[in-house]
Formats: structure tokens, sequence, C-alpha cells
């Protein structure tokens, strides 16, 4: 209870410039104790002696997940300090379950960005919103794989007011001005029809 206590209030503190500050955090998704390592719960012990703890940790594009773990471990060496009786261990998820999402991050004057920026404002009399905005810094997008293999590229397109919703959807005219953002076309959407889409 002690380590889940500290898990919740723990922010990483390194590499964290102002924009990212909230989004360095950890969040403890699930717990499974009392079973032992295999998870055999056919029988609740008389003393649950194992416990494993799954969270999901969001942090800043300067950082690293070998910082991150190093952190943790930080944390629990310190509670470990106060009571050296229970062992610990920190790994992460293996890639064939769920692992590392790179942070991804590019730099707001690359011309890339500022055309789309241009076609965006062209095509909606609105200035886009540019930089570690909220809540969309929290996701993970393929752009972070595709980064670490050499391609540059942004994070833009359709949607936000309906995300991660039951009925999730965006509408036909956020996809228009979108692709016509990409394409450079100019020429203003219209129409409040929505696509719907599953995941």
């Amino acid at each position: 209870m002690r380590v889940l206590a500290a898990l919740k209030q723990f922010q990483f503190s390194t590499g964290a410039r102002p924009e990212y500050a909230d989004l360095q955090r950890l969040n403890v998704g699930s717990i499974r104790g009392g079973v032992g390592p295999e998870a055999q719960d056919w029988r609740a012990p008389l003393v649950p002696d194992f416990c494993t703890v799954r969270a999901t940790a969001r942090f800043a594009p300067d950082q690293t997940p070998e910082s991150a773990i190093a952190e943790i471990d930080d944390l629990l060496g310190n509670l470990k300090a106060g009571d050296p009786e229970p062992e610990y261990r920190i790994e992460l998820a293996p890639p064939e379950v769920k692992h590392v999402m790179p942070p991804f991050e590019v730099d707001q004057g690359d011309p890339f960005v500022q055309r789309i920026a241009a076609n965006h404002r062209a095509l909606s009399g609105r200035k886009p919103r540019i930089g570690a905005v909220a809540p969309y810094r929290y996701y993970g997008p393929d752009a972070g794989h595709l980064a670490a293999s050499g391609m540059r590229g942004l994070v833009y397109g359709p949607g936000g007011v309906f995300n991660t919703l039951a009925d999730e959807r965006v509408a036909t005219a956020d996809i228009v001005l979108a692709a016509r953002a990409y394409a450079g076309s100019r020429g203003r959407p219209t129409g409040r029809a929505l696509g719907r889409c599953c995941r």
C-alpha cells in the first residue's frame, strides 16, 4: 500500500520543460496480488507474498525509458530504506505485449510545420494550436517510431471534440480541412456531417 501511495504521488523530475510539467506522470493501471508470480489463482494464500503492479508512464521528449525506470527505482529504493524486508523488481513490458511509444517532438520553426500551419490558417481562418497541446501530448502517436527511423513529421489531423468517447467520431468538415491543409489547396471546407469510426 505504501508503494501504491508513493506511485500515485510520483512525477518524473528530469528533463521536464514548463510545457511538459503536467505530463510527467505515472498511472497505476492494474494490481494483481496474492496469486504468486505465475498468477495461479485457484487458491488464495493464507499469507499473500507477491504482487504485480502494472503502470503506464508519460514523460518528456528529452527523457528515455531508461531514465524513467531509474527514477522509479530511486523512489522504491527510498521506500525500502525505511522498510528493508520487501523486495521489488522493475521492468518494461515486453515488446510483444506493449513496449514503449517513443516521445515525439518536432521544432515549431520547421518549414514543414510552418507550411501546414499556414495552410490551416488560410483554410479555416483560425490560427492552429502548436506545441505540447493537452490532451494530445498524452497520446502515443506512431510519429515517434517514424522519427526514430529518421523521418520528419508532425501530428496534425481532424477531430478533437469527440476523441476517446464511446461514440468516437470526427466532423466531415474537419477531415476535409486536414486533407486540404496537407495537400496545400486553398478553399474553405464546409458542412457539418459527421464521419463515424470505430476503434
